[in-house]
């Protein structure tokens, strides 16, 4: 793969087909070095390059209605997927489920193609010079073709091993065109761009986003090991705040303002990011903020802050509208008073039961922050250690009486560590003392250590997330094979099943993507019209992330996955398909 072909996971679908047609008709081999062990000669398909995909060329009277059109697939005679996705590229799916992801570049009167695989030493090039493992069909019709590159991408065409002189323009993997480009704004040079991101690796944080960095740079090496992005390395400054608001704002500034960074990538710690966004930090300084985890809802109403996860507040509406469906009609949450995802959560699960209910409220919710006796919507400090009082006073609340039906849904929402002591305390309710709904628990507590610590007292209880984790029918798909083997190569102990970590990953795959469609001429202004037209499916999110100017709701749903801890955790079971937020972008406050 060459430094202009952005696609390094060959699963971030970035080039934009747009009004494309070729000069000749062409046949572009559906199956890219799927067999990652085949060997490949020059001019020669290797054994795994089953099937053909035929696009017919300008000159031939045809035109991209031979393509399936953005969102649909074409199936063909063998059984063979073609997906166009709205960036452009074709994902090619064979029937054994392997799928590998198109690349076609060139534009009208072209004759040059790239075909990129998942790897660059494993893509083909057709209508390019001599690329690694690389097959090539010659061009017509065309004059005043560049060089192409020998990692697997051609601007035009050019004389090589098995291919003719081609015409064309800006035939790179990157549909924003000349990866050519020097000192283009902050933090760019012409061979690298410099970001900033603050994360939690210490603090009460440390349980679930203490991996983010390993996400992190698992795509970046990725990246960078492929050519980086237009030819530009990346490099990342970290910043530890703990997870403190304050602190976290004040890292922030010092990378927009001191360390003149780019753009914040993915910034896991959200509380500073919070606090940043409500302070106008990253409007005023005009500075894209990409990829963050959705926990606060100020990442989906700032201009600059484009998420990847399902908010708080989505996943919340998504579980008590579950539990409803389920019969659940007398709720009770205990959450996490310290912090602001706690207070989003818990207000929009109350709005969910009042909207569902005819107007009922959880008991205690007029008075939010607290948790005084026979509430049923309880604050708790987190990390405190024991929390005896406000399980028995759950526990008195939920209780049925001559007038209020006993409960049938409780919701935790902590972070992990403040679950695990409130689960440890005698008497904490389980799973199956709620009748319809059971135990329900948002995404920070989607992590193999809470599981293991939690052990048989979470048997059963049901959390959820946007994303697809490694699990059953998700664990072989192949985007989260990547995912999963990127970040092993970078940390052989890290939590694959950690979904902030994953969802790092995949803030990443959305810079890299947005910054490869804007080419050479790098700018923060031309990052964020990008941004704002992107569509990403990766197979990570469990479905496509679309993105415009005023709307950027990454994922508006969520999945249930229910913890098996019956003989000590074993892992968990999808329990739930993928369920739309009924209130979209309501109750952010």
């Amino acid at each position: 793969m060459s430094s202009s072909q952005v696609n390094p996971g060959g699963f971030n679908l970035a080039s934009g087909l747009s009004g494309f047609a070729i000069g000749a008709a062409a046949t572009v081999l559906a199956f890219v070095a799927i067999n990652p062990n085949a060997t490949s000669v020059p001019g020669a398909a290797t054994a795994a390059d089953t099937g053909t995909f035929t696009i017919p060329g300008l000159g031939g009277g045809g035109s991209t209605a031979a393509l399936p059109q953005v969102g649909q697939t074409k199936t063909l005679a063998d059984g063979t997927k073609v997906t166009r996705l709205s960036s452009g590229q074709l994902q090619v799916t064979d029937t054994a489920g392997r799928t590998r992801t198109v690349t076609i570049a060139g534009s009208s009167g072209s004759a040059a193609t790239t075909v990129g695989g998942s790897a660059g030493t494993q893509s083909k090039t057709v209508g390019g010079s001599a690329g690694t493992e690389g097959q090539t069909i010659a061009g017509s019709e065309g004059s005043e073709g560049a060089a192409g590159s020998a990692a697997g991408s051609t601007e035009g065409g050019a004389a090589g091993s098995g291919s003719a002189s081609g015409s064309g323009t800006q035939g790179a993997g990157a549909p924003g065109g000349n990866c050519s480009g020097g000192t283009t704004d902050t933090g760019v040079t012409a061979s690298s761009i410099k970001l900033g991101a603050t994360i939690a690796e210490s603090g009460i944080a440390k349980s679930f986003l203490g991996e983010a960095r390993q996400g992190m740079e698992a795509y970046k090496n990725r990246v960078n090991s492929q050519g980086g992005v237009c030819g530009r390395t990346l490099t990342i400054k970290y910043a530890d705040d703990g997870w403190d608001p304050k602190v976290g704002k004040d890292n922030l500034e010092n990378l927009i303002n001191e360390e003149k960074v780019f753009a914040i990538a993915v910034s896991p710690s959200s509380e500073g990011v919070n606090a940043a966004s409500n302070a106008g930090v990253f409007r005023n300084a005009k500075v894209p903020v990409v990829g963050t985890n959705g926990l606060e809802a100020s990442q989906y109403k700032d201009p600059y802050i484009w998420p990847v996860a399902a908010a708080t507040v989505t996943m919340l509406h998504v579980m008590m509208a579950k539990a409803w469906a389920d019969g659940a009609r007398n709720p009770a949450i205990v959450y996490d008073g310290q912090y602001r995802f706690g207070h989003e959560g818990a207000n929009a699960l109350e709005k969910a039961y009042e909207r569902l209910s005819g107007g009922k409220k959880i008991k205690g919710s007029d008075v939010p922050g607290s948790c005084g006796s026979g509430v049923r919507y309880c604050s708790v400090q987190a990390g405190i250690g024991q929390y005896g009082n406000q399980v028995s006073i759950i526990n008195n609340a939920c209780k049925a009486t001559s007038d209020t039906p006993a409960c049938d849904y409780l919701v935790l929402l902590m972070e992990p560590d403040t679950a695990e002591q409130w689960m440890a305390t005698p008497g904490a309710p389980t799973a199956t003392q709620f009748s319809k709904g059971g135990l329900g628990a948002a995404q920070p507590l989607f992590t193999y250590g809470f599981g293991t610590t939690c052990g048989e007292k979470c048997n059963q209880m049901q959390v959820w997330t946007g994303y697809n984790p490694p699990l059953e029918q998700f664990a072989t798909t192949a985007g989260v094979k990547q995912y999963v083997n990127d970040l092993k190569g970078q940390n052989s102990s890290a939590d694959v099943y950690n979904q902030f970590t994953e969802g790092s990953y995949l803030g990443m795959q959305l810079l890299v993507d947005a910054m490869g469609r804007v080419g050479g001429n790098l700018t923060r202004a031309a990052l964020v019209a990008a941004l704002d037209a992107t569509s990403l499916d990766t197979g990570l999110s469990a479905t496509t992330a679309s993105y415009s100017a005023g709307q950027h709701w990454a994922i508006g749903g969520a999945q249930g996955f229910t913890m098996q801890s019956q003989n000590g955790f074993s892992g968990w079971r999808a329990s739930t398909p993928y369920m739309k937020d009924p209130w979209l972008g309501q109750d952010f406050g």
